[in-house]
């Protein structure tokens, strides 16, 4: 999801290779992320909707 935020795409190039090694090194050295092929990431999106009388 990193890469689909305003913020990073429109950074510039070095700043996101060095947003990409550290969420690299972060899934390589957490305890509980270290190894896992997939990653559960809970995501809720808030909709609002108004209409004028």
């Amino acid at each position: 999801m990193v890469r689909t935020r305003s913020h990073y795409l429109t950074a510039e190039p070095e700043h996101r290779r060095r947003v990409d090694r550290e969420l690299r090194e972060l899934l390589r050295s957490h305890a509980v992320l270290s190894g896992q092929k997939t990653l559960v990431l809970p995501y809720r999106t808030l909709v609002l909707r108004a209409r004028r009388h």
